[in-house]
């Protein structure tokens, strides 16, 4: 059990196992996981006094991550935005605000976008 969850693809919140009796006093193991969707597409709307290169680049020397490709993580997802937030404070912006909005692309993916308001 530890050793599924520690994939980092399946939802901690409802990954469960099952014992049951078996045939010829054996036992069944029964899993039950939920696959977390895979993020398609990372959007930065706002952002204005750092490039969008800039940020990708701290989020993945920070190891976060919330890239294509990556499976959704709502952990991630706000350490992402507490490294923007540290960034736009460094530019001189510590009142700018992140928001994190995230849309259904299909039943397994999902699109994120990090809404920046640099002048709250």
């Amino acid at each position: 059990m530890q050793t599924l969850r520690k994939l980092g693809v399946f939802d901690k919140d409802t990954t469960r196992f099952f014992i049951e009796d078996a045939a010829k006093g054996g036992v069944s193991v029964i899993f039950e996981v939920r696959e977390l969707p895979i993020i398609s597409d990372v959007r930065f709307e706002g952002l204005k006094s750092v490039s969008d290169a800039q940020v990708i680049k701290s989020l993945r020397r920070k190891r976060i991550a919330v890239m294509k490709g990556d499976a959704y993580n709502a952990i991630e997802l706000r350490n992402a935005r507490e490294v923007i937030r540290y960034i736009l404070a460094t530019r001189g912006l510590p009142d700018a605000t992140v928001q994190i909005s995230t849309r259904d692309v299909d039943a397994t993916s999902t699109g994120i976008t990090f809404v920046i308001d640099e002048q709250p």
